[in-house]
């Protein structure tokens, strides 16, 4: 495990989910632990909010979590109306793969600028739950988002950053650490 990039905190922490286990199972073991341990508590309160701002780097997933997200809140409320947006520097960004998924999910899409009057953003999220990709770079995403969650309020609104599987810890510890601000639920 110390070969494989674990922390020593985490194997003593873990060690009476692998001790005394052959070394297949033990590893298995280890890493149904690991994954329960990092499970966000708060992930359920996630899809009781009106808007939910999706964060990340290009190439993250954001864009198909957004969507499932989406999936998730229609599915899960279906006397609600829900929909995708993409908050983009300008009008021409919005991604040909998020209006694919709106219509597959027939949901509405709309567009967002990172220009438009934060007073505007309530007409726009006229809907009952709204699931927004952000496509800036980090530094205006978090931003705006800032400012839009003032607006809507806590209670309203969550962040989900969106971190490859592939990524390294440095490139995880670095993305995290740009929007940290935002206290977003890692996915």
């Amino acid at each position: 495990l110390s070969r494989a990039g674990y922390s020593q905190n985490s194997i003593l922490r873990l060690h009476p989910s692998f001790a005394g286990i052959e070394y297949e199972a033990g590893v298995t073991s280890f890493l149904d632990c690991l994954a329960e341990d990092l499970v966000d508590l708060k992930s359920e309160s996630l899809l009781q909010k009106r808007v939910i701002f999706v964060v990340g780097a290009t190439g993250s997933g954001r864009t198909t979590l957004a969507s499932k997200l989406a999936a998730s809140l229609k599915d899960s409320n279906p006397r609600k109306e829900v929909a995708l947006a993409s908050l983009s520097a300008t009008l021409n960004e919005t991604d040909t793969k998020l209006r694919s998924y709106a219509r597959l999910l027939n949901i509405p899409v709309s567009q967002i600028t990172k220009d438009m009057p934060v007073q505007q953003f309530d007409k726009i999220t006229d809907f009952d739950m709204m699931v927004v990709d952000v496509t800036m770079p980090a530094e205006d995403a978090v931003e705006r988002v800032s400012q839009l969650k003032q607006q809507l309020g806590e209670q309203d609104s969550a962040v989900v950053l969106s971190l490859s599987g592939g990524s390294s810890a440095k490139m995880i510890k670095l993305t995290v650490e740009q929007f940290a601000s935002l206290a977003p639920t890692v996915g």
